[in-house]
């Protein structure tokens, strides 16, 4: 048997650098640093953590990427095994039943009632950064014997490292394990299919591993678990975790930078500061004070020969250390940017002063948008799942009902928009005959559904040529005023609530 158990470094590891908090420091510090052992080690560091800057490049390509697979709520219907969409009266049903328990998840997402969160999004999150990410169905406690169905289940996305899928010998879910706290004890919910029920076994183990026979539960799920997985590669490569240090490196710099600036380093040299001699020893002033509303004194150093005589004193100088200009750090920090933005199939955001042509934009938004049809299969498998298994959990004494039902998931992609110069381009072609206004708007990317869109378009189009010709005709004299009316009416232009004359002459005046 196989264990799906990784490496808890690396989970842990990339989950910082999606969170951005001070442990990204202690991970990605590129900078100069003294050695562990050395007795002012904890004090330098600490000065540096003081000033250290990041701007997480990794948290908003791996937001944008999830908000492009689960921003808009996913469409979905039932489908017979056979795969054809079902719409008779216990689909039905079944429908208005998982959509009101579907509702009440987005709504305790929102709310202050849990401390829930978008469980979708989370577990898409947790997938895109650890390469892992599960979605959970379990019975809150105080909604176990709710008389409303809806709120015996829940749906949660619980830390990746909290999930052990165990495989066996053919690569198939042989049991699911979810280790939780319960207090301050640790359990272990596992889940098997029971080979002659087909019902899904729910056991309980304690810190022994030893089973708590009062907590097993046996559960028709149709031959389902209770936990679904989204697995794919991380995105958070050490290449991108590389260049993310670079960017925190070059910003931290930055500061430093202008620290220099604003408090410069003089260096005095060939210059005896004020003191007196004794003894052939200087002893310098201690109320000797230097910077803003300080007036100073120095003298050359006094110089003397092999007898010790003097013979004449240096010439005394100042050098200022001036500091270096801020659009180093920028570009360098821009570079960085971009190596991110590629590696994240998410060129197209560049903007023009890095170089990147029309056709490149355009090809790389292509790259993305593959990039995210590969990921919306997984996930969409995972949601059709987790109903799947919601539905048959709210009909506990009416499973076979709903046995043969399967749930087909398409979610609603939305890659980012076309840039103005994109837009202004697609309008040139369109007005030149050269698009159609479906192909115009389809690219446009903001128009969700191009037939209800052109629809509306056409039926304004009718309006307006309603309005018009009816204005000529009542100018003219060919039609009175109720003749207009009614024309208007008939082509819903004017409201039945509304005062009739005064409406037409809105209306044929332009001010509809």
């Amino acid at each position: 048997m196989v264990k799906n158990r990784r490496s808890q470094s690396i989970v842990e590891e990339n989950l910082a650098y999606y969170e951005g908090g001070e442990e990204v420091f202690s991970l990605g510090w590129i900078g100069p640093r003294l050695e562990p052992k050395d007795e002012h080690y904890e004090e330098v560091m600490e000065a540096i953590a003081k000033v250290f800057q990041s701007s997480n490049k990794i948290k908003e390509c791996i937001d944008r990427h999830r908000n492009a697979i689960v921003g808009k709520k996913p469409h979905w219907y039932f489908a017979d095994p056979a795969g054809n969409r079902v719409e008779d009266d216990t689909a039905s049903v079944a429908e208005l039943l998982l959509q009101c328990w579907i509702d009440r998840q987005y709504r305790l997402a929102i709310s202050s009632e849990s401390a829930l969160t978008n469980a979708i999004a989370e577990c898409t999150k947790n997938m895109l950064v650890t390469g892992r990410g599960y979605l959970r169905l379990w019975s809150p406690k105080r909604f176990r014997n709710s008389p409303d169905l809806i709120n015996r289940v829940a749906l949660h996305s619980p830390h990746p490292d909290s999930v052990i899928i165990n495989r066996d010998d053919d690569e198939f879910t042989d049991s699911i394990e979810y280790h939780y706290t319960f207090g301050e004890l640790k359990r272990v919910e596992v889940q098997r299919i029971d080979e002659v029920s087909n019902f899904t076994i729910f056991t309980t183990l304690d810190e022994q591993g030893i089973e708590i026979e009062e907590e097993t539960i046996a559960l028709d799920l149709g031959g389902r678990y209770s936990i679904y997985e989204m697995r794919s590669p991380s995105l958070i490569t050490d290449s991108v975790k590389r260049a993310q240090n670079a960017i925190n490196f070059a910003l931290t710099m930055m500061i430093r930078n202008a620290e220099v600036g604003g408090f410069r380093e003089r260096l005095i040299l060939g210059a005896q500061p004020p003191g007196r001699w004794e003894d052939d020893k200087f002893y310098p002033d201690n109320e000797f004070r230097v910077g803003p509303g300080q007036t100073a004194f120095l003298q050359g150093a006094p110089l003397h020969d092999e007898m010790g005589q003097l013979k004449g004193y240096t010439n005394p100088s100042v050098y200022s250390a001036e500091p270096v200009s801020p659009q180093t750090f920028i570009d360098t920090a821009q570079a960085f940017t971009a190596n991110i933005y590629h590696q994240f199939s998410q060129s197209h955001l560049l903007g023009s002063d890095l170089q990147l042509s029309g056709v490149s934009r355009e090809q790389a938004r292509q790259d993305f948008e593959t990039t995210l049809g590969e990921h919306s299969d997984i996930v969409a498998a995972a949601i059709a799942g987790a109903y799947g298994s919601a539905l048959m959990m709210l009909n506990q004494d009416s499973t076979d009902t709903y046995r043969n039902l399967d749930i087909v998931v398409q979610l609603r992609l939305s890659a980012t928009s076309p840039l103005p110069e994109e837009l202004d381009r697609i309008l040139k072609f369109q007005q030149a005959g050269l698009l159609s206004k479906a192909t115009a708007m389809s690219l446009s990317g903001f128009i969700e559904d191009t037939d209800a869109e052109l629809a509306l378009l056409a039926e304004e189009d009718r309006d307006r040529t309603v309005v018009e010709d009816t204005t000529s005709l009542l100018v003219s004299g060919a039609i009175d005023q109720p003749t207009a009316e009614a024309t208007l009416r008939s082509r819903r232009v004017l409201a039945q609530d509304t005062n009739s004359s005064d409406r037409t002459n809105e209306v044929l005046n332009g001010n509809n």
